[in-house]
């Protein structure tokens, strides 16, 4: 099975990642009619011989590098998005019920990627629709200054960008994202705050946490295969080849053909960050960044 949907004899895998919101939107749109006739024609039989796929992630961890990982399994990229957030521009949290809604349409070997929450009742339908789930997260340190280019310059239909592009010095965009505006009409708490609203995946049996640093560096080919492990064991299909299906994608690796792509870079934020912004982010996430095994103590 390809691992990109083709209409014709356009690749429109590879324009579901284009940095043109256009072009990525319009094509979603376009595969809106065969993935709904899909959903349509298809048992639950289907589900389990083909499970669809959730690219789940923290914003800023490395979404487009685990799709691209993913796409190499036998599965299809519909340009479906789905976020606990609404659209960037109106930035709203969504009710779990549309979310659930929305899960109901998922079709079998459905690649579907987003930013969700942790919800017992959408864990629940998860499991029912025997979606997979990929969770991958980051170094805050590294998301937030990622967030902090992101927001001011990349993204200017985002309704935090007039925030982040007011602001002249990439240190104060930093502590913007590291604090958060509990004080504004708009849902953007602290960093910590915000990772807590996902961190509940990570205990969730059968969701597979990936550290997006596993991919970029840290025994990327091992992360790779157990990816690809998994999502196996799930199925009823015929035997593949899991060294095969690992090579090809580890080939499928390129960060740079992702629409958000500006470094990527590990351990970036020493660079970055200053005195202010160290201080901030030990005060506000120092014992979660212990937690998740980005730091031994605070003399970081």
């Amino acid at each position: 099975m390809s691992a990109s949907v083709k209409i014709g004899s356009l690749p429109y895998g590879r324009i579901l990642h284009s940095r043109s919101p256009f072009l990525r939107k319009g094509v979603a749109q376009i595969l809106r009619m065969p993935r709904m006739l899909r959903c349509m024609v298809s048992t639950p039989e289907d589900y389990r011989k083909a499970p669809p796929i959730l690219c789940n992630s923290f914003p800023k961890s490395g979404t487009h590098l685990l799709i691209q990982v993913l796409e190499a399994l036998p599965v299809r990229n519909y340009g479906q998005f789905l976020s606990s957030m609404t659209s960037s521009i109106r930035f709203r949290p969504r009710t779990t019920g549309s979310t659930t809604r929305f899960l109901d349409t998922v079709v079998p070997g459905e690649l579907l990627t987003g930013h969700l929450f942790h919800d017992v009742e959408i864990a629940d339908r998860l499991a029912a629709k025997h979606i997979a789930h990929y969770f991958i997260y980051r170094d805050l340190r590294d998301v937030v200054v990622s967030e902090a280019h992101y927001l001011a310059n990349e993204n200017p239909w985002h309704r935090l960008h007039r925030y982040f592009s007011r602001i002249d010095s990439l240190e104060d965009r930093i502590l913007l994202s590291i604090r958060g505006l509990p004080d504004e009409d708009i849902d953007y708490p602290d960093v910590a705050k915000r990772f807590d609203r996902y961190a509940e995946w990570m205990n969730v049996p059968g969701v597979v946490s990936i550290r997006y640093e596993d991919l970029r560096r840290q025994n990327v080919e091992g992360t790779i295969v157990r990816i690809v492990s998994d999502y196996l064991q799930g199925t009823t299909a015929d035997p593949i080849d899991v060294a095969e299906l690992s090579a090809r994608a580890l080939d499928n690796i390129e960060p740079n053909r992702s629409h958000t792509y500006r470094r990527g870079a590990v351990g970036g934020w020493e660079r970055a960050f200053t005195t202010r912004t160290r201080d901030a982010m030990k005060a506000i996430a120092g014992d979660l960044l212990i937690q998740l095994g980005y730091a031994s103590g605070s003399s970081w």
